[in-house]
This record gives structure tokens, sequence and C-alpha cells, in this order.
């Protein structure tokens, strides 16, 4: 499936949620996992950084929306 531009800024807006409800622990691990093993074909529009916190998660990605 193809990620467009607008397509990603919603998962980022859907994720920057997650990691601020209640349940954002289990959210930033779940994230940690995925990543890990998530390959982006080279055609979809993509966001990246590097984040030791879950604070900086949020910050890295309410900056990038």
């Amino acid at each position: 499936m193809q990620i467009t531009p607008s397509k990603l800024l919603e998962k980022c807006e859907e994720t920057l949620n997650q990691l601020q409800s209640e349940q954002r622990e289990k959210y930033y691990l779940s994230l940690i996992e995925n990543c890990k093993c998530l390959e982006i074909p080279p055609t979809n529009a993509r966001v990246g950084f590097v984040a030791d916190s879950l604070t900086q998660v949020s910050k890295f990605l309410a900056m990038s929306i």
C-alpha cells in the first residue's frame, strides 16, 4: 500500500494521540517493537527521527505535524 504525504500525516496524528492517552506506555512499547521490523518502500512518504523516550517521541511527532 502506497503511503502518501496526507496518509503519513494522518498516521503521525493518530500515533501522537495514542502517545498522549492514558495508555501511552503501552502504545510507546508497541511503537518500539513495530519499528524494529518495519520496512518502508522507497516510494512511500516517510518521516524519521531517533528518540530515547516517550517524551521525545511525542515532541518530534508534534513537530512533524
